[in-house]
């Protein structure tokens, strides 16, 4: 069996590389539909790990950003169309649909396919409608081959919206497999200080993160979640033992690559991130002087959304 083969020759668990090789067809359908290829971008794990890096870990789920429009109205009229042409694609692929989104912001579709291995094996696609309004250019790449599979021309969003998201999703939940993604980061080159910083800021600030309050000393890694969660997703080979035995030099690293790209928070990022959490006040011109992003970050639909939900929380206190 070609699967068990592929495990055997790559390193990776067989249910684990099997899941990836749906994913990748799942993700060059999306971008062969001529209405989807332009309107979704892929964000995420999958889109560093398949696409950026040098797949140093596999990454099971699909994250979708819509950027069709940033007019609201246009947004959700083309929702329909998007969830409509994606369940058909997904039926077409040969999945069950075990759930639909419902939320006004996007939600997760999850998906079902009989295994090889026996069983069924689930993939889930989060499709994001909030973030539809890019900060810089998106492109379209070529994955790297997994086993002998890959997946061609899928739009990704800008890179550092990837790692500001990243960034963010770290601060929030704390996931071994977070940290294993920035400890990628950290051996990545050539990367524009200036532009990571802006990411993180915005999208940290549409979240529950406040970056003003972060303390690297609260990274840790949890052990049980690096072997339930992160281990299954690595080679079984030296990486895999790696991540078990030398934690703390890890995230010594990873600490070390905040300090020298993100942290301390100068003076001006300080400003706007009180004048925006303490305020409720959207000022870029203390993040940049470029008036094109200037002009998108006032009009970030996450940014105005937080706020909503703050000016609300505020009243009902």
């Amino acid at each position: 069996m070609e699967l068990v083969q592929q495990a055997s020759k790559t390193g990776f668990r067989a249910e684990i590389l099997e899941k990836v090789w749906h994913l990748m067809r799942l993700l060059e359908a999306i971008n062969r539909d001529s209405f989807l290829e332009n309107r979704l971008a892929l964000k995420g794990g999958t889109a560093l790990n398949l696409f950026l890096f040098q797949v140093p870990r596999l990454s099971v789920d699909i994250d979708l950003n819509y950027i069709g429009s940033s007019d609201r109205q246009v947004m959700l009229q083309e929702r329909i169309q998007i969830d409509s042409l994606l369940e058909a694609i997904f039926l077409r692929e040969g999945m069950s649909i075990l759930c639909t989104p419902d939320r006004h912001a996007g939600g997760k579709w999850r998906l079902k396919y009989p295994s090889a291995l026996g069983n069924f094996g689930n993939i889930e696609v989060d499709t994001n409608f909030m973030f539809r309004i890019p900060l810089w250019n998106t492109a379209t790449y070529n994955s790297h081959a997994v086993g002998g599979h890959s997946a061609s021309k899928v739009r990704l969003m800008n890179i550092y919206e990837i790692i500001g998201g990243k960034v963010t999703a770290l601060f929030a939940r704390k996931a071994a497999r977070d940290l294993f993604d920035v400890y990628q980061l950290c051996s990545l080159p050539g990367l524009e200080r200036d532009k990571l910083r802006l990411a993180s800021i915005l999208y940290s600030s549409s979240s529950t993160v406040d970056l003003r309050s972060i303390s690297l000393d609260n990274l840790s890694c949890n052990a049980n979640e690096i072997k339930r969660l992160l281990i299954p997703l690595l080679k079984q080979d030296q990486q895999m033992n790696k991540w078990t035995q030398e934690s703390n030099l890890i995230l010594d690293k990873c600490k070390n690559w905040f300090l020298s790209h993100l942290f301390p928070l100068d003076k001006n990022e300080v400003e706007f991130l009180n004048h925006f959490h303490d305020q409720g006040i959207i000022n870029p011109t203390f993040l940049t002087d470029d008036l094109d992003i200037i002009e998108k970050i006032h009009q970030l639909p996450g940014l105005k959304w937080k706020l909503h939900v703050n000016s609300k929380y505020r009243t009902e206190e």
